[in-house]
């Protein structure tokens, strides 16, 4: 059993289920992600305290402090909790529960002394009567106070032991991957308390992993084969070595490491065995953003609460609303049961990988608040070689576990074609190709590359190389926007095709500036020559250009390679079907590890 358990001086023992995180100096993420403060209180991200004057307000409603009663009471069942609390001087401690619809409730007001010798308990009888909503608290200080910290415990047993191995991919980047090691090893292999129950596990794709930079961790040395061959590399080293559950993670480790022990714990007492905890993934340049709780697949990516403000209070009641059913979750946070797994990664070396583990092991997806990432855009990574990992992962999805028909098929490739090569990234568009013929080599293309080595020198030669560098403005004297368009405006350019029919010399010889995503703004673009392409946090871009040779090109080699696969797709689909339970066996990694 996980041994993270507290004794009061009674001697009565508690399961700790969620401890508060406060603002601190290593993840520098926007304060309201962890204390609403007001009046005369002041958290410091130094000390990891609050210090309050008399009359100061700390509210802990928040993405990483609020409690989520669903989760805790429908998934695991759980029948008590109580709340315990740190710190020095008195305060009048409100406990409240915010509801989707409501007003917020108010379930218990009390005044205590905290002492900094011994935590100050406080049962919550209420909770027997809760439901839903996000449980909270709000401190008021009825003289100067600090507050050290608090936790969410409860008197109930877990319902199973959970030997956790974290599994880490990694490739190139000691610069992340070692920091990561240190803050895993010291802050919960080294303090939680849990012999033999959380280990780290890295999968070293490089092979330059010394031992002094791994020390608490143990490492696998692994041909690249993609975060498809490390992680399944990693999974399969638990499954050999009795491991109960497992957490993929990004290399960089960049959440709250309070994140794994919850995760943990949740897994403890979640009464469905099949049900995976997914992580959600926060914008790194808008560290309050959320990019996506969870995600759909229907042939295209849907990422599930995209957008919201999680320092909003209404924002982290909606991500918490179960309105959506969850298709899979990304692997930079995913945890599941081991003997759930009845399919390992198909080789798609990255991309799509995580999409097709999840729809064909049939995890019971849940995500929570508090269980947060944070990462780039993957739009400001979107390259040739990253469009054409995700168009031949889409098109396999399709021919294989989803058995759809060829012009539902067809679509997704034509989607993504006709995005890059009417914004003028040709290269992309020629990479989409690529994607569309390979997939139509059918099962044997992915067994004879999957290091994708040529693939990628293939790609990496194609010009224009739509390759991020530092962009000025000034340089390229760029016009923003674009004109309002009406109807007559619209119908020109449906019938110019967008400007590619349109002469010349009625182009205007000028820089239209878009912000680097996966596609321009069509109306923005037409008829300017030129498109100036900016990610503006990073300072980075490129210019595309506008050229109707190019445009016919790859127009021409689309249709040519779609025909191809339209007279192929029966065949392929009764290919792909027949071999997808052998390339996704214990099996054919076994050989392909062996043979590295």
């Amino acid at each position: 059993m996980s041994s993270d358990r507290i004794y009061d001086s009674n001697g009565m023992s508690r399961q700790v289920i969620q401890r508060f995180i406060l603002p601190s100096l290593e993840l520098s993420a926007d304060e309201k992600l962890y204390v609403r403060s007001r009046y005369n209180a002041y958290a410091s991200r130094e000390r990891q305290e609050i210090s309050f004057f008399p009359g100061g307000v700390a509210s802990f409603d928040t993405l990483f402090n609020g409690l989520t009663v669903e989760r805790w009471k429908q998934d695991c069942g759980l029948e008590t909790l109580a709340l315990e609390l740190e710190g020095a001087g008195r305060f009048q401690v409100r406990i409240g529960l915010h509801r989707i619809g409501h007003a917020t409730r108010w379930l218990r007001e009390a005044t205590l002394t905290l002492a900094t010798d011994e935590p100050t308990c406080l049962e919550l009888a209420e909770w027997v009567a809760l439901e839903a909503g996000i449980l909270f608290i709000q401190l008021r200080a009825l003289g100067e106070a600090t507050f050290i910290g608090a936790r969410w415990v409860t008197q109930d047993s877990e319902k199973r032991s959970v030997d956790l191995g974290i599994v880490v991919t990694h490739f190139n980047r000691k610069q992340a991957v070692v920091p990561a090691i240190r803050r895993i090893n010291e802050q919960v292999t080294a303090n939680l308390g849990t012999s033999g129950s959380i280990r780290l596990v890295v999968v070293d794709n490089s092979r330059n992993l010394e031992p002094s930079e791994a020390e608490g961790a143990t490492v696998i040395p692994s041909p690249n084969l993609g975060g498809s061959g490390g992680f399944t590399r990693g999974l399969m080293h638990l499954q050999d070595n009795g491991f109960s559950h497992c957490l993929f993670m990004d290399d960089d480790a960049s959440c709250e490491i309070e994140s794994i022990r919850r995760t943990h714990t949740y897994m403890s007492y979640v009464c469905d065995e099949r049900v995976a905890l997914s992580g959600s993934m926060l914008r790194e340049v808008e560290s309050y953003r959320l990019f996506e709780k969870g995600a759909r697949f229907d042939g295209v990516c849907h990422p599930l609460k995209n957008g919201l403000d999680m320092r909003r209070v209404r924002d982290l009641l909606e991500a918490e609303c179960n309105d959506r059913h969850i298709d899979y979750g990304g692997w930079w946070f995913f945890a599941f049961t081991i003997a759930g797994v009845k399919h390992l990664a198909f080789p798609f070396f990255v991309r799509g990988d995580d999409i097709m583990f999840s729809m064909q092991n049939g995890f019971n997806i849940k995500t929570m608040n508090g269980i947060a990432t944070w990462g780039d855009d993957f739009s400001f990574k979107s390259s040739p070689f990253t469009w054409y990992l995700d168009v031949r992962n889409h098109l396999v999805q399709k021919l294989s576990h989803m058995d759809a028909g060829f012009f539902s098929t067809a679509k997704v490739a034509i989607r993504f074609f006709a995005a890059n090569v009417f914004s003028y990234n040709y290269s992309s568009a020629r990479a989409i190709i690529k994607a569309v013929d390979d997939v139509a080599k059918g099962p044997q293309f992915w067994k004879e590359n999957l290091d994708t080595s040529r693939v990628r020198e293939e790609i990496g030669a194609y010009t224009p190389s739509e390759k991020m560098t530092a962009v000025y403005r000034a340089d390229h004297d760029v016009r923003y926007g674009g004109p309002k368009e009406g109807v007559v405006r619209k119908v020109i350019r449906a019938f110019t095709v967008n400007g590619y029919l349109v002469p010349g010399f009625l182009m205007k010889n000028a820089t239209i500036l878009q912000r680097k995503g996966y596609r321009a703004n069509f109306r923005e673009v037409f008829l300017f020559e030129r498109v100036l392409y900016e990610y503006p946090s990073a300072g980075m871009g490129y210019i595309a250009e506008h050229n109707k040779t190019l445009f016919l090109k790859e127009c021409c080699g689309f249709f040519v390679s779609l025909l191809y696969f339209l007279f192929k797709f029966r065949a392929l689909k009764r290919s792909y079907r027949s071999e997808m339970g052998y390339m996704t066996s214990r099996t054919f990694w076994r050989e392909i590890f062996d043979a590295k």
